[in-house]
């Protein structure tokens, strides 16, 4: 199945901008099979998705900001630029000052979630180098931490910390990976949660979108709500459907449940700052927000909408404010 996806707000056009670059890099990396090379292209008004893709999807998304915000590949950087400054006989004290807080923080950050690796030894050594002529001995031990740093487990644990924080945080409410009940959640764990909370819901509601359009009678609508009876929105509308007409049906879903972005498809959520937090409010307090005067779906988005949003991140560039600079991550 092809989906038509506009550019419209600018949050769309980015998230489509960062679901473009995700599929790139994951036909360039490998992650998503070259069988599905076809299934994203770009249109003039946009992109054309292709269903089939969808599940690869989350692989290719956190792989993608694994590789753009590296710890590892951040870290060694910066430390390769103080050794340049420290080789410099008039600047090497504060390089070296710059190399023992930057090894010093994220030691600590490596102890604490890698109890058994040799910090402490390292950042020991690091202390009793003070003078220039110590040069090769902070080669070496900067070399020791690039390494430390780079092992495939450390450098995941802290990237998903560094991203989620620093990154997502910017774009997003209490969506679940952001959750502290989702701190222990590995790469894996990640991509999971990104499949149960984004990628079947889109299937389900383009299922759901079929039934209804090709439905001769309201109990065939009904039987589907209830064989996917475990997805909340068709739980509330299998309650509210028990005695409407098919005609009933179709138009309350044209009036209530119509995605503001993506016109034509159906909406269950709302645009509220744990969507899309720049300019998203909580539904609590979105009273001026009120569509149709429904106070419980003060502006729906589909799950598709949801989705494309949740690309935002790979499209932007990320910066930093800091006394009037910006800093480019």
């Amino acid at each position: 199945m092809k989906l038509e996806l506009r550019m419209g707000e600018w949050m769309v056009t980015m998230g489509l901008v960062g679901l473009y670059r995700v599929f790139e890099y994951g036909l360039r990396k490998g992650v998503i099979d070259p069988q599905y090379r076809q299934s994203v292209s770009i249109h003039p008004q946009g992109l054309e998705l292709g269903t089939e893709v969808l599940p690869q999807l989350p692989r290719a998304y956190f792989l993608y900001l694994m590789d753009e915000y590296s710890v590892a590949k951040r870290d060694g950087e910066r430390l390769l630029h103080y050794l340049g400054q420290a080789k410099k006989e008039n600047s090497f004290s504060m390089a070296l000052f710059n190399i023992k807080e930057m090894v010093k923080n994220r030691g600590k950050k490596i102890q604490k979630y890698f109890p058994d690796e040799p910090v402490d030894r390292l950042l020991e050594t690091l202390k009793s180098i003070k003078k220039p002529d110590q040069l090769e001995q902070l080669e070496q031990c900067i070399a020791e931490f690039q390494q430390l740093v780079s092992k495939d487990a450390i450098n995941e644990k802290l990237t998903l910390n560094y991203f989620k924080e620093a990154v997502l945080k910017s774009f997003f409410g209490q969506v679940s990976f952001l959750n502290v009940s989702k701190n222990n959640l590995d790469l894996e764990g990640h991509i999971e949660q990104f499949q149960a909370d984004y990628i079947v819901p889109v299937q389900y509601d383009l299922q759901f979108e079929h039934v209804l359009r090709s439905a001769s009678t309201e109990n065939e609508v009904l039987h589907f709500l209830d064989e996917h009876a475990e997805y909340g929105p068709f739980k509330a509308l299998k309650r509210a459907w028990r005695r409407k007409t098919l005609p009933q049906i179709r138009e309350e879903m044209g009036i209530m449940y119509e995605c503001m972005l993506f016109p034509g498809r159906v909406a269950f959520y709302n645009f509220e700052e744990m969507t899309f937090s720049p300019i998203g409010v909580s539904a609590g307090n979105a009273l001026n927000f009120n569509w149709n005067l429904q106070d419980k779906q003060p502006k729906p988005i589909s799950s598709l909408a949801k989705l494309v949003l949740f690309f935002a991140p790979a499209g932007a560039a990320i910066y930093l404010k800091k006394a009037g600079v910006l800093i480019i991550q």
